[in-house]
């Protein structure tokens, strides 16, 4: 097969001088792919092996998202799919069970910890920040059946993925999903107002972003058999549903007695409780607040004036477009 190229451009000089306004220790950004994804330059170094030489297995599922759609949640809804809903294999941080593919690669370089023996170093809270560190490596020496989170569009990820395993993709409304990014990093240090950081989340100057590509590139490949798109609004809906489709996509039929542990264990308020979940160590919380919040659908209400959600309405209207997406964001 031939090789790829991913294409690689700096942010402009005022591109960057916004990213630094909102954290300034952070590196210098790039844009990569078609859909210009906003990340460190430094991943370059691993752009072209991840999409040419990273094999991927038959037995793989991997969680693909834009941030803050849900990929928690959804992380543990598969894992317990996965183990037949064995509550005693959860009690381990969420990131051994389930590594986030290139978080090492974005963290900051004054957080980076040594390098850990992947088999003989201990799996606790202790250690965790250490293999988070190096969560490529750790990712290519899981033992199958592997299960990968990733913030990566489609096109970021290896050529075969979709030939080869399987993708559980979760969407959702760019407003809501800009909201809980707004939280998320004021959670990190970010010191910005909600009006400047979403103008930098629609310009596609924050992480992972912009969003809008991200989610139709996956949209449009919604048919292949192997891809299997949901929205964060279709699990607030009706969460047994997609819990009972994602199940199935998995190869998986889930008794009534483990759906109704399922649906416990992965509830808003028990998430909430569940140290393995609500990243205490990685993203320690400041005093009411916490790494997983409110879990609704239309906080957006709460934050967004009257004209910039106007304006906010035309942009994904012009986006969306004749693809048919937006209706996957109805909760009604």
């Amino acid at each position: 097969m031939t090789r790829e190229t991913v294409s690689f451009n700096p942010l402009s000089s005022s591109e960057q001088e916004q990213f630094n306004t909102a954290l300034s220790d952070w590196p210098e950004m790039a844009r990569f792919g078609k859909g210009g994804h906003c990340l460190p330059s430094s991943f370059n170094d691993v752009a072209d092996f991840i999409r040419n030489d990273m094999i991927v297995y038959p037995d793989d599922v991997w969680i693909v998202t834009p941030p803050k759609c849900g990929t928690t949640w959804m992380q543990e809804i598969v894992w317990h799919i996965h183990t037949d809903v064995d509550l005693e294999k959860a009690q381990l941080n969420q990131f051994y069970r389930i590594p986030f593919l290139e978080l090492g690669i974005i963290k900051p370089k004054h957080t980076m910890c040594e390098k850990p023996d992947f088999d003989e170093t201990e799996k606790n809270e202790e250690n965790v920040l250490k293999f988070m560190s190096h969560s490529l490596d750790f990712v290519l020496s899981l033992k199958r059946p592997r299960i990968i989170k990733t913030h990566l569009p489609i096109e970021l990820l290896p050529k075969k993925l979709l030939e080869t395993g399987k993708v559980v993709y979760v969407g959702r409304h760019p407003k809501d999903a800009c909201v809980s990014w707004f939280h998320h990093t004021s959670l990190q240090g970010f010191k910005l107002d909600f009006h400047y950081l979403a103008k930098m989340f629609k310009n596609g100057i924050t992480m992972h972003s912009p969003i809008m590509p991200h989610m139709l590139e996956a949209w449009n490949l919604k048919e292949n058999p192997n891809l299997y798109f949901t929205t964060y609004e279709c699990m607030k809906k009706d969460l047994q549903k997609v819990v009972t489709e994602v199940a199935s996509f998995m190869g998986k039929t889930l008794t009534d007695e483990q759906m109704n542990r399922l649906l416990d264990t992965v509830d808003i308020k028990s998430m909430r409780k569940n140290k393995f979940v609500n990243k205490e160590t990685e993203i320690p919380g400041k005093g009411d607040r916490q790494f997983i919040r409110k879990g609704v659908v239309g906080d957006w209400k709460n934050h967004f004036s009257p004209e910039s959600s106007a304006e906010w309405d035309q942009w994904i209207a012009n986006e969306f477009q004749g693809t048919g997406i937006q209706a996957a964001f109805d909760n009604e």
